[in-house]
């Protein structure tokens, strides 16, 4: 953290003063320990400083929390009359509970406490981004106990360029996201990932390969740009797919080698479909 305190700050006159090691200030309420403590003090504030850009704030904001059993989230913005941004970072852990109703149709949770606990990240008129603390007193402490793991927060899994890249050329290498964090834990025994994070991470992969369309459309679209032969069967008033017939080369070329030999397995509703799925091998 010292490495970023190293940037100047902007006195009064507008000439930039340097900071030699400084120590974090006390914030309103409560006291936080200095940077270089050995026993962190859990849900502390993080240290006023003075950061190059708003990526190495909410870096450095975050590698805080993360010692002390939180983790921070983007917040509201605005553009003061100057034109400078003004940030509010808060606690992940800042969105309202739901409504325990008896008549929810899905069974979900949330981590939501409606946690008071932000900072404020401000644009100097140099460029830079200062930390400072919000002077409300509820502002200053949290409504929850501290994550026993840095893992409970999805904003600490969050996965790296490098390692965004690892598990995209394994997804397309059809490799499962079991093995790929096995991989991953080898490289990096202290990583968070879990498997859930993979398989979102791998949904967004799909995502992108679709272009907006749906699965059905991005397979019709693929095989009409592959010309692999198919047949489509629609319903004829609702317009959607009832079936499907795909013959790929490969396949072709197995039934003209192998025609008085079919193989045929037949499946019932044990895809994510729900539909019966029939191959064919000559």
């Amino acid at each position: 953290m010292d490495q970023f305190n190293r940037f100047n700050q902007t006195s009064q006159s507008g000439e930039p003063q340097p900071l030699s090691s400084p120590s974090p200030l006390p914030p309103p309420s409560p006291p936080i320990l200095p940077a270089n403590t050995s026993t962190p003090e859990p849900l502390a504030l993080p240290p006023l400083a003075v950061y190059p850009t708003r990526e190495v704030l909410f870096e450095a904001i975050q590698s805080w929390s993360k010692l002390r059993g939180y983790a921070f989230t983007v917040g509201k913005s605005k553009k003061l009359p100057s034109g400078r941004q003004k940030v509010y970072y808060a606690c992940d852990r800042c969105y309202p509970a739901p409504l325990a109703r008896e008549d929810r149709r899905r069974d979900t949770s949330t981590r939501g406490t409606s946690c008071p606990f932000a900072v404020v990240a401000l644009q100097t008129p140099l460029g830079e981004w200062e930390l400072k603390y919000r002077p409300e007193a509820q502002y200053n402490i949290h409504n929850h106990l501290p994550s026993q793991s840095p893992s409970a927060h999805p904003s600490h899994r969050r996965l790296s360029i490098q390692t965004r890249d690892i598990a995209r050329s394994f997804f397309s290498a059809g490799i499962q996201p079991r093995q790929t964090l096995s991989f991953l834990s080898q490289a990096d025994p202290a990583t968070l990932i879990q498997p859930r994070d993979l398989y979102n991470q791998n949904a967004a992969f799909r995502r992108e390969i679709r272009q907006g369309k749906s699965s059905t459309e991005a397979l019709i679209q693929h095989l009409q740009e592959s010309g692999i032969k198919h047949s489509i069967l629609k319903d004829p008033e609702t317009r959607r797919l009832k079936g499907l017939f795909i013959a790929c080369p490969e396949s072709i070329e197995y039934l003209q080698s192998h025609h008085d030999v079919l193989l045929i397995d037949n499946t019932y509703k044990t895809n994510r479909f729900e539909l019966p799925l029939m191959d064919i091998i000559g």
